[in-house]
């Protein structure tokens, strides 16, 4: 799997697409990279939920992309990506 820091490097920030079955999978990937939810609390892959779209910022916090942000975002600084796609990497 493709490291965060690499894809963080030249982005200001990476949006990720997440498939249901890999909602956890992402919340593991994001916990393993260092990143915390946008508010400072640590990730509990156990309790805490996330979305169909996520976005990490190049500080490693996290938060949820509404799908109305997904589809109408043109800031080229933005990434993004399918999570599935990044596991294969």
């Amino acid at each position: 799997m493709k490291n965060l820091n690499e894809i963080l490097k030249s982005n200001k920030q990476v949006w990720f697409e997440i498939e249901k079955k890999d909602l956890q999978n992402f919340l593991q990937f994001a916990k393993n990279n260092g990143c915390k939810w946008i508010g400072g609390d640590e990730i509990d892959v156990s309790k805490d939920k996330c979305g169909n779209h996520m976005g990490i910022g190049n500080e490693k916090e996290l938060g949820f992309v509404s799908m109305m942000c997904w589809v109408l975002n043109s800031d080229e600084r933005v990434v993004k990506l399918k999570f599935s796609e990044l596991k294969e990497m």
